[in-house]
């Protein structure tokens, strides 16, 4: 049961990790231009700690699963 706990976790904290590296791809920054693409990650910056956090408990909840399921 906890394992399942584990993996809605890392589920749910990944998800704006996931985002976020749509946002930093290259292929974004092929089609929308230089412009464009700076545009959008400005728009990043008012969430920049919930992005942060997000990928620190990511990494965290990916390390205990990891070490006791792995």
């Amino acid at each position: 049961m906890v394992r399942y706990v584990w993996i809605a976790i890392i589920g749910l904290s990944g998800l704006p990790v996931v985002v976020l590296g749509t946002y930093f791809s290259p292929w974004l920054l092929i089609v929308v231009g230089p412009e464009g693409w700076l545009e959008r990650i400005g728009r990043l910056r008012p969430y920049r700690w919930w992005l942060l956090l997000s990928l620190v408990v990511c990494a965290f909840s990916v390390a205990v699963y990891v070490s006791h399921y792995g």
